[in-house]
């Protein structure tokens, strides 16, 4: 584990070891993707940075049905939980700018908790260690379901009258609640929306000027992709619009391109956000439980092995939106798949198109 917690500053010093992006090797990833080329479909977009550079980028498929749209590498997408490091990175650098206290309760920002013992602390919410459940499964055991409507606010009182699943610190659990409250935290500490302190910290310096947090579900996104998945009323099998009614965010929300992410993958190489090297490596700094143990999970990037090789990743679900955006960072190697329908995996595509990209990575 101690290779993931220095991985940022080894990443300014090991040299790119050598991969294959010629012509070749692209057009194998095509075949990948092949099946949802078709004008009567939706797909995905892919893209491929090596070394900085975007060396593949394409569209597969309808973005709109409708309008006959097709995808491509400048179409924003939702990324549901892909989101979530953006989220990881505004409180990070509000966190480096002095205003938010990570080893403080989560009462002294939220005021709705109750008092626990030992308390949840803002840090356990990056890492998924606060115990607080998902307010997703209870609101839909509430009976709300997929087209139910309920305002954050709503959910936070949700979850701040629920009874903690696990002593905070003490277990790894995937909870939307700990983004959400996040998100949120951003607000109350900054005075600017999520949406708006992104917009500012992130997004524009990056020139990523086709990505947002949607915090109003009704808003318009002019040529954004639409998510679709298949009907299931009456054994139709055709295509139907997914959509959500739902403006939280901080969980998920972020509308992004491919184009724009290859900006925010640069960052992690050499930081234009302020704050140096150290946000690079809070960034990429596991979570610790109470007994020592680290995990896999910084904040809002997944530590893992593929075929060996450390990668760093999240991928997302939500309503007709699938999505995957996984970095070999020795191989300064990034593949990322946004795909506008359900019946895919993102995850297994964008490993697939490494593997072929890092097969001679592998052999050696």
């Amino acid at each position: 584990m101690l290779c993931s917690i220095l991985l940022p500053a080894l990443l300014l010093l090991a040299p790119a070891l050598p991969q294959d992006t010629s012509p070749e090797a692209l057009k194998e990833v095509d075949a990948l993707f092949q099946t949802w080329n078709e004008y009567d479909t939706p797909g995905m977009a892919v893209g491929i940075i090596h070394e900085g550079e975007l060396v593949y980028e394409k569209g597969f498929g309808m973005a709109n049905l409708e309008t006959g749209m097709a995808n491509g590498p400048e179409v924003p997408y939702r990324i549901g939980s892909t989101s979530k490091q953006f989220t990881a990175m505004s409180v990070t650098l509000l966190e480096l700018d002095g205003k938010i206290d990570l080893d403080a309760p989560l009462t002294k920002y939220f005021p709705e908790f109750t008092a626990n013992e030992p308390p949840v602390l803002v840090r356990q919410l990056i890492h998924h260690t606060s115990g607080i459940p998902d307010y997703i499964g209870i609101q839909f055991r509430a009976g709300g379901g997929w087209k139910a409507w309920f305002t954050p606010e709503q959910s936070l009182q949700v979850i701040a009258k629920a009874e903690l699943e696990f002593t905070p610190g003490s277990k790894f659990s995937y909870s939307n609640s700990n983004y959400l409250l996040m998100g949120m935290l951003v607000e109350r500490t900054s005075g600017k929306t999520l949406r708006d302190f992104a917009r500012e910290r992130i997004f524009d310096p990056l020139g990523m000027d086709e990505t947002r947090y949607q915090d109003r579900h009704d808003e318009v996104i002019v040529g954004r992709s639409h998510g679709y998945s298949r009907q299931q009323e009456e054994n139709r099998g055709d295509w139907k619009v997914d959509i959500t009614h739902l403006d939280h965010v901080g969980d998920g929300g972020v509308f992004t391109t491919i184009q724009d992410l290859a900006k925010w993958d640069a960052n992690f190489y050499e930081n234009k956000l302020g704050h140096g090297q150290e946000l690079l490596d809070a960034m990429h700094a596991p979570g610790i439980l109470n007994g020592g143990e680290v995990l896999p999970y910084a904040r809002g990037l997944g530590h893992k092995l593929h075929r060996k090789l450390p990668t760093v990743s999240h991928g997302g679900a939500w309503v007709g939106y699938l999505a995957e955006m996984v970095r070999f960072p020795e191989q300064r190697l990034t593949v990322i798949v946004l795909a506008n329908q359900t019946e895919c995996s993102p995850t297994q595509l964008a490993l697939k198109a490494a593997d072929i990209c890092l097969a001679d990575v592998y052999g050696k």
